[in-house]
């Protein structure tokens, strides 16, 4: 009767888990919304709280003028940093843990460019992220009234990196 009820206990316990164990989460967030919150920080914000994000630290960087850093985390799997300054330049980095498979493609295929920095190579299924480090990033970049904007994206294990600015 023991052995019956342990093998009825494990047959519970490997065959009813919950649907989604084991499986990536899904994060529904794209390059347009992170390149969008380079001016609009109010609006990028909303995006990551509505997102499941969850502001970690904040505070006001003393060198450089009306500078607030932010820092969100959702899930010890995406973390965002961001050094926003109304009107002057901001960057947002977005850290993406590796065993999270279709958010570094999905921000890439959402970045809306005009051309990229390889010879209007736009397939991005066959770029290899993992071959891009800090110092050689993979880079998209356009210009938009005046501004240039893009992103630089590398891998350094076990995160991808994707780094959002804006300059003149």
């Amino acid at each position: 009767m023991k052995i019956k009820i342990c093998l009825s206990l494990l047959f519970c316990t490997l065959f009813f888990q919950p649907g989604a164990f084991g499986q990536d989460e899904f994060i529904a967030l794209s390059s347009a919304q992170f390149l969008k919150g380079l001016d609009n920080q109010d609006y990028l914000r909303k995006v990551l709280s509505d997102n499941g994000f969850t502001l970690r630290d904040k505070w006001k960087v003393k060198n450089l003028k009306g500078g607030i850093y932010e820092y969100w985390e959702y899930d010890s799997i995406v973390y965002v940093d961001m050094i926003l300054m109304r009107g002057q330049k901001a960057d947002i980095t977005v850290r993406i843990y590796n065993e999270v498979k279709d958010f570094p493609e999905r921000l890439l295929q959402t970045f809306p460019f005009s051309q990229t920095t390889i010879a209007g190579d736009t397939n991005f299924d066959r770029i290899n992220l993992t071959r891009f480090r800090k110092d050689k990033a993979y880079s998209l970049r356009y210009s938009q009234e005046g501004k240039n904007i893009g992103v630089f994206v590398w891998y350094d294990a076990p995160f991808y990196y994707f780094e959002y600015t804006t300059g003149e």
